[in-house]
């Protein structure tokens, strides 16, 4: 089993099934973690989802306590497949 759980930005258009921040939500979150050094995207939940059997994936946001916004992220487990 895998189980990842770290901030995440979707696709910068919309997918079936799939969260969605939108073209000012995506702008900023990217500003806000690259000023620390952080680079959030969406193409390493894509490599983690097609390497893995899909068991649970849960895109959400949580407030955290130093901030007054909602911070997008993920929650992941995936059967790993011998392809990893």
């Amino acid at each position: 089993m895998l189980g990842v759980v770290d901030f995440y930005l979707s696709a910068p258009h919309r997918r079936e099934g799939r969260a969605y921040q939108g073209p000012f939500r995506l702008w900023f979150w990217r500003r806000w973690f690259a000023h620390d050094g952080v680079h959030l995207g969406h193409a390493r939940m894509d490599a983690v989802l097609a390497a893995t059997e899909h068991v649970e994936l849960i895109e959400d946001e949580v407030r955290m306590p130093w901030l007054p916004l909602r911070v997008p992220y993920c929650r992941y487990v995936g059967r790993l497949t011998g392809t990893v």
